[in-house]
């Protein structure tokens, strides 16, 4: 769970870093890599018996 809290940490903060003059399209654009993300961790954290 830290290494996800970490990692949307890190999303989040390159997010802001690129966020110069983007409108609301670009939130959309990271609520959709967020989910990526979290998808691809659902089955490590099952193996682990860790409930995201």
């Amino acid at each position: 769970l830290l290494r996800t809290r970490l990692m949307l940490d890190g999303l989040l903060a390159l997010a802001r870093s690129q966020q110069g003059g983007r409108d609301a399209g670009a939130q959309a654009s990271l609520g959709r890599t967020v989910h990526t993300v979290i998808e691809d961790l659902v089955p490590l954290a099952d193996e682990r018996g860790i409930d995201l």
